[in-house]
């Protein structure tokens, strides 16, 4: 009963994503972790306790049903949530206790009495030394399980391309500043189970999807590589707003640092002028530029020899 009254306590407050990922490790999970080595707890037992954590999450739209497991349980730094997976921790901590004991019992009668008295008595099994504490249940394999998924594992296998700056593409993770609603839905949407007329139909096969053209276009598979990059509909509204909103950041960036402006301003209240300049420099925004090269791309759309940035 305390483990869920905090969990939902934790779910109500306003805090961000990782701050409240935080707050669930250090103020909900103690409440069973503080057991461990103590009490016997089955596998069984703790995943249904880790699926009570993502429910919950759930409930509060912090976390999607469809969402990858794994991921939730995994550490930020390769692209989870970072929500302690609570068998993974029970292993941790039982392997923890039992080189405490068997370390003290070398100088020690009475721990080293108690570790030959523990004959499976206890979780910690202190009898047999050369239990092996390490096999199965992992990081490494959570991970493994992940990246194997043929939906889920896109993003992970892409993360981790060479080609790929992994501590900038989970920089929104690890500082975990948004709001955790939108912190589930950016995952849900990386792991690709938002219900597009391709995912209905192929994933969830849902028998009254019959196309899967995209719906604002109407060319083109409507799933979500198609909605986030290759839509015509939205190229001029929602991708240019998208493009704006960065460059509205970097446009204050360099607005500060020539000292155009004296005060930083947040983004989303920023409208920044078409020419801002002092005796430094002079910047533009959203302003036609005459180029001494025809733009080839810009040909077919129309004959002038300028572009827009």
């Amino acid at each position: 009963n305390t483990f869920k009254t905090r969990l939902n306590a934790v779910m109500k407050t306003q805090l961000c994503g990782s701050n409240k990922v935080q707050a669930t490790n250090t103020f909900v999970m103690p409440t069973i972790t503080y057991s461990f080595g103590i009490i016997k707890w089955t596998p069984t037992e703790l995943d249904e306790l880790n699926r009570s954590v993502r429910t919950t999450y759930t409930k509060y739209r912090s976390h999607h049903p469809k969402a990858c497991k794994e991921r939730f349980h995994l550490p930020r730094e390769i692209g989870g949530r970072g929500v302690m997976d609570l068998r993974l921790q029970h292993k941790k901590q039982v392997k923890n206790l039992r080189t405490y004991f068997h370390t003290i019992a070398s100088t020690s009668s009475l721990y080293d009495t108690i570790s030959k008295t523990d004959k499976k008595l206890t979780p910690l099994n202190l009898s047999d030394k050369e239990m092996n504490i390490d096999a199965g249940y992992t990081i490494a394999l959570q991970k493994s399980k992940w990246q194997g998924k043929e939906l889920h594992g896109r993003y992970l296998n892409t993360l981790d391309l060479d080609s790929i700056h992994k501590p900038a593409s989970v920089a929104w993770l690890t500082h975990g500043t948004i709001f955790p609603e939108t912190e589930g839905f950016m995952c849900a949407i990386q792991d690709q189970v938002i219900a597009t007329r391709s995912y209905l139909k192929y994933i969830i096969k849902d028998p009254t999807i019959k196309t899967t053209v995209c719906r604002m276009c109407g060319d083109g598979n409507g799933n979500i590589e198609h909605i986030i990059s290759s839509c015509t509909t939205l190229a001029s509204r929602e991708y240019t707003d998208r493009h704006n909103n960065v460059a509205k950041i970097i446009h204050t960036e360099l607005s500060l640092k020539y000292k155009c402006i004296n005060e930083r301003i947040p983004y989303y209240n920023c409208v920044p002028m078409n020419v801002l300049e002092n005796d430094a420099c002079k910047l533009y925004w959203d302003r036609e530029i005459l180029t001494d090269r025809k733009v080839v791309d810009q040909l077919e759309k129309s004959p002038s020899s300028s572009f827009t940035i």
